[in-house]
């Protein structure tokens, strides 16, 4: 166990950007109150300087927020040492309700959405977040407007869930089975309704997180208006849109965009190769966005494991590589995105598109030639496992 009752160590990096980093962009914002782009200088300020340096740390802070909401529901960071510790629950408690301000959203919401549904379908038929429902290519279009639509149906099993655990909370009787096929649905919420895990306890910090997010907000937009911008409300709102409200939902927007870049053309079929890997190998650039992104790009490592804690993922990661499709270990997130969505997406090179990676995701029947070859693939690397243990046995 770390110190503070921490899980690990580790998350005392956490807690620093947390507290001490996410709340910079915003706190610096009010602090100069600059006028909105339509209004004239106040005391000689021009209304864009704070968003010079202030905004490209948002766009960090606020993807960041995003890593920490989904690690911190896998995997709460406080422990303590016992399990069922009243402080441990207290703590866990309180840090979600405060990633929860940040984060736009009440991240419970990642429970039904990502741990109970995205985690057992990954990315085939039933996945609310699958990458394929606008179209099967990988484009700008796409992956621009893959997070709208992805809220929209993961919308449907948020409603779902809460409604299980609100029954549970105030002894209604608990829906045996999905009540509505919304947004087209049914598989997914299946992953969700029902009466297993129906818990009160899980009901309250709902709706502690969204008492949270709903009162910070409010408050922030009343000091934003009443005395940052001595009562002007256009020029309050402004600043409360641009400094706390956009990077909020650019939060939840960039998680999904991730989640996206993560699975397109992967093929989640065959394990090794269910997910895209960024940040892999030993350059500047690579060990630089391990730190700043903690270790988010070894996505199929957190696939193969969902509990193993942010700080462990590098050496999972270690043990997978090698069954790995090489085309799905990338050095860098930020070159991946730049490459495929302007050099190919607006300017056509098309050296940086990107093609399925084995059998689709949407190929249910294993027809595609693709798919047929990923199928011989992973009976050969099964083949050449159980080869390898019996050579163990007989030494």
């Amino acid at each position: 166990m770390g110190v503070l009752g921490l899980r690990k160590n580790a998350d005392l990096r956490t807690l620093a950007w947390l507290f001490f980093l996410v709340p910079v962009p915003m706190v610096a914002q009010y602090a100069a109150a600059a006028p909105a782009p339509w209004m004239d200088a106040v005391d000689g300020k021009a209304w864009w300087w704070p968003a010079v340096w202030a905004w490209p740390l948002c766009v960090y802070t606020s993807f960041v927020v995003g890593v920490m909401a989904h690690n911190i529901n896998h995997l709460p960071p406080f422990k303590f040492g016992e399990r069922g510790n009243p402080f441990c629950a207290l703590a866990n408690t309180l840090i979600g309700m405060y990633v929860s301000i940040w984060y736009g959203f009440p991240i419970f919401a990642w429970v039904p959405t990502h741990n109970e549904n995205h985690h057992k379908r990954l990315n085939r038929k039933g996945d609310a977040t699958i990458t394929w429902r606008l179209s099967k290519k990988n484009n700008i279009f796409n992956a621009f407007f893959y997070p709208f639509v992805s809220t929209y149906h993961q919308s449907t099993l948020v409603s779902a869930y809460l409604a299980k655990h609100k029954a549970a909370a105030f002894g209604q009787p608990i829906p045996q089975s999905p009540t509505s096929q919304h947004h087209g649905n049914s598989m997914a919420l299946e992953d969700v309704a029902g009466t297993s895990g129906a818990s009160a306890e899980v009901f309250w910090n709902a709706m502690l997180q969204y008492c949270a997010g709903g009162v910070a907000h409010s408050t922030l937009a009343y000091i934003a208006i009443v005395h940052r911008c001595e009562g002007n409300v256009l020029h309050g709102l402004w600043l409360y849109l641009t400094a706390m409200l956009l990077p909020s939902l650019l939060s939840g927007y960039q998680m999904m965009f991730t989640n996206y870049i993560q699975h397109v053309h992967c093929d989640p079929w065959d394990m090794p190769n269910a997910s895209r890997n960024f940040h892999c190998g030993d350059s500047f650039v690579a060990k630089a966005e391990r730190f700043l992104t903690f270790n988010a790009g070894y996505h199929q490592a957190h696939h193969n494991s969902a509990h193993i804690h942010w700080s462990d993922l590098g050496e999972a990661h270690a043990k997978l590589e090698a069954d790995m499709d090489p085309r799905l270990k990338l050095p860098s997130m930020t070159w991946f995105i730049f490459s495929t969505y302007i050099l190919y997406g607006v300017f056509g090179f098309s050296a940086f598109k990107t093609e399925e990676v084995g059998r689709p995701a949407w190929d249910e029947a294993g027809e595609t030639p693709a798919a047929k070859s990923s199928l011989e693939k992973a009976a050969r690397r099964e083949a050449a496992k159980r080869a390898t243990c019996e050579r163990a046995k007989v030494a």
